[in-house]
């Protein structure tokens, strides 16, 4: 009697998603040693055989991910460009918690807005732009749609809801973010002499109670002086921007 045949078990593929996922996380190493080498050498320095190297791959590898020199340093730096920007988003959060005192919230909102621009990716992303703005346009116009307008946006619907409670000046919120921020940061270029130089956390302190003290004179409560429909207004103004930025997180979420 003929033995019973047995059918080789299927030998299982190599998941996709294992491959797709090893391939987006050499691609992100080469773009973070690219960003690392750029912002230690400078553009024209700057050699792919060396970013290699920091990547731990071979040169060829950089290439088979992306085209030339130029395709990588614009994708390396909207990469960091979005590292910066989150951890800017998460400062901004700071504003989300309960707290009934105001200054308080806004200072440690403004401390950790102060230590993400002044982390060493962030100060490298400035002195990269300044460089190379004028060759490379395009991660410029990139970091401000996406860094800046994201930053103050979120900030703005936070700040809304501070209206909206009576705890700020009716305001348009847009602009109260854009004042924030700039009593924040303003001071920081000479501070850093342009992101060369790193400060120290006593004096991001005193920098922000400075730019939080100015901020609750030009937009602290009401005195009740505003002229009438003044405050209708900019109540309105504020509804409609903490509603634009909620819907602007629902659909980051997404």
């Amino acid at each position: 009697m003929a033995a019973a045949r047995t059918s080789p078990e299927p030998t299982s593929p190599e998941p996709r998603r294992d491959v797709s996922r090893g391939r987006i996380d050499k691609r992100e190493a080469i773009l973070d040693a690219a960003f690392t080498v750029f912002a230690r050498q400078g553009y024209a320095q700057a050699c792919v055989k060396e970013i290699a190297a920091e990547a731990g791959v071979a040169k060829p590898t950089v290439y088979n991910h992306l085209n030339d020199k130029a395709t990588l340093f614009r994708e390396a730096m909207v990469a960091a460009a979005e590292r910066v920007v989150a951890e800017d988003l998460a400062a901004v959060e700071a504003l989300a918690v309960p707290d009934d005192d105001l200054r308080a919230r806004l200072e440690d909102a403004g401390h950790r807005l102060l230590q993400a621009h002044c982390r060493e990716r962030s100060r490298a992303l400035r002195r990269l732009l300044h460089a190379e703005g004028a060759r490379f346009p395009e991660p410029l116009e990139v970091v401000r749609g996406r860094g800046a307008g994201r930053v103050t946006e979120a900030l703005a619907g936070r700040l809304a809801r501070l209206i909206l409670a009576g705890r700020l000046r009716a305001a348009d919120p847009e602009t109260a973010a854009e004042q924030f921020l700039a009593l924040l940061t303003g001071p920081m270029e000479a501070r850093t002499a342009m992101g060369a130089r790193a400060v120290p956390d006593d004096e991001l302190r005193a920098l922000t109670r400075a730019a939080v003290d100015t901020f609750l004179r030009a937009f602290g409560p009401e005195t009740g002086d505003e002229a009438p429909g003044t405050l209708e207004a900019r109540s309105a103004e504020a509804r409609s921007t903490e509603a634009r930025s909620t819907e602007a997180g629902s659909a980051a979420a997404r």
